[in-house]
């Protein structure tokens, strides 16, 4: 949790709600925060290459698309720790209207290398404004 407390310091932005500003979306970086659980699996943690993943393992997504000027409610940006009996998995659900994968990519090494006790190399960080929907859509 100290590791995503750091992160954010670096990309403000993911804590923040999507809202309508002039029939447009904006982000609203309204710092409400980035919800992240834990949870605990009995067992061994299948070869990353099994499919389809379990749904359990992602905190997915929803209620993050704005209906008006308020900002929404939900998060755009849900991250779940999951412990296995052999090892951990770290997943990261986002609106692709918060940010670009290129973004997603920077804040998981920055989040790696926080939590190697590393300084992270974040020297680009951008959202990706064109994704943006015009109306708001289901979420």
């Amino acid at each position: 949790v100290e590791g995503v407390k750091k992160t954010r310091a670096i990309f403000p932005f993911a804590a923040g709600r999507l809202a309508l500003l002039n029939g447009n979306v904006v982000l609203v970086g309204n710092n409400a925060g980035v919800p992240v659980s834990h949870c605990i699996r009995d067992g061994a943690m299948a070869p990353c290459f099994a499919l389809p993943l379990p749904a359990d393992i992602f905190d997915e997504v929803n209620g993050f698309a704005p209906s008006g000027e308020a900002p929404a409610k939900s998060a755009a940006l849900r991250i779940r720790l999951t412990d296995f009996e052999d090892k951990q998995t770290l997943c990261v659900s986002f609106s692709h209207g918060l940010m670009d994968v290129a973004s997603a990519g920077m804040m998981l090494a920055a989040l790696a290398a926080i939590c190697r006790g590393e300084a992270p190399d974040v020297t680009d960080v951008r959202v990706d404004r064109m994704v943006l929907p015009s109306t708001p859509g289901p979420g």
